[in-house]
């Protein structure tokens, strides 16, 4: 298995974001990053102006934000821009989805905060939508202002964001788990990254620059095969992960989740991982393999079934269902923090022979 490591949903000088793509692309370089994802507001400018592809050993894809006050949709892997249509959100779902691409629903149950855009909140209201990609789970923007009401707040939250983020909130979780216990859908962590600049000097302060937001709630993708430097097809790879969910959102600020597994074992010999399905069977078990010790939680369909602290978890897998995994970061004395989020495995009953 190959791991690359990305960050999505960035925005750059073609919407509201602070640096040009190039800029964007050498920062990711220097934070270790293999592939990042430009998600401007309602535009393709920078895929038609500098295109997607190798840029500082760093793959950058382009797509768009679509949206406007409310129900924004990440999408990848479109040619050409898509209109936002905020009382029709099937719209543009379906537009994405015909033009070949993958969307995911954006920081849907977002808390707003006084400090960014007097308060408001761009939620996702309308869940009666359908063949969406996935959901973007959680989003390091969203969890700062989600947790900052007043200056207090804000000055702690910005200089201890490590501590101060909750995860994913729960109601978003708990529409995920719903609705991969009825078909294959996907998960996602993004950065919304902006490097906004608030004040002026002496007292400017950068929210938050991209090296932070590239070091915070990353997306690892795990391929069976390694990408090889080719645009077109690495490309390919990195769209097909996404939308088949090979792979797991790791908080890295707080420690690095890189080598996070989670599969199905049977005979010692790896079956599925994050984002496959398999037919249920006897002597298997899902596996959860953990970079360091942490609370692990196995969860199937939307309920936690084991909780344990430590570096590997085995369960016996004796029932169909949708299953993913947990881990929280412990760390002294601290009480444990969100830090890994699985795709779910799908397993199945077994073909009648």
């Amino acid at each position: 298995m190959f791991e690359y490591v990305g960050n999505l949903h960035i925005h750059s000088l073609y919407s509201d974001g602070r640096r040009s793509i190039a800029e964007i692309a050498r920062i990711a370089a220097d934070q270790g990053l293999d592939f990042v994802g430009i998600n401007d507001h309602n535009t393709l400018r920078g895929q038609i102006e500098v295109g997607e592809g190798w840029r500082e050993g760093v793959f950058v894809l382009i797509g768009e934000e679509i949206g406007l006050t409310k129900h924004h949709y990440i999408a990848y892997g479109i040619q050409q821009a898509i209109a936002p249509c905020e009382g029709d959100p099937q719209r543009v779902i379906d537009e994405v989805r015909n033009a070949g691409g993958i969307g995911f629903i954006a920081h849907p149950h977002e808390r707003g905060s006084p400090f960014d855009c007097g308060g408001r909140a761009f939620t996702w209201d309308d869940w009666s939508v359908h063949d969406y990609t996935g959901i973007s789970i959680w989003c390091h923007c969203s969890g700062w202002k989600g947790t900052t009401t007043n200056l207090v707040t804000a000055i702690h939250n910005y200089y201890h964001h490590r501590w101060s983020f909750t995860g994913p909130y729960p109601e978003t979780l708990s529409v995920f788990d719903s609705e991969s216990s009825r078909r294959r859908i996907s998960l996602i962590g993004s950065s919304d990254a902006h490097e906004v600049v608030l004040g002026r000097k002496p007292f400017r302060v950068v929210v938050f620059p991209y090296a932070v937001s590239f070091r915070a709630v990353n997306m690892h993708l795990v391929l069976r095969e390694q990408m090889v430097g080719d645009a077109h097809a690495d490309r390919t790879a990195i769209l097909n992960a996404l939308r088949s969910g090979n792979g797991f959102v790791g908080y890295d600020a707080l420690c690095n989740s890189t080598g996070f597994r989670f599969s199905v074992v049977r005979g010692g010999e790896t079956e599925a991982t994050m984002g496959e399905d398999i037919e249920l069977r006897d002597d298997t078990e899902l596996v959860v393999k953990a970079p360091t010790r942490g609370v692990i939680r196995i969860v199937r369909n939307g309920m936690k079934l084991i909780e344990e602290t430590a570096t590997t978890v085995s369960y016996p897998l004796k029932r169909k269902g949708t299953y993913r995994a947990e881990v929280l970061s412990v760390h002294g004395l601290r009480r444990p923090r969100p830090w890994i989020f699985s795709n779910p495995i799908y397993v199945r009953d077994a073909r009648p022979s």
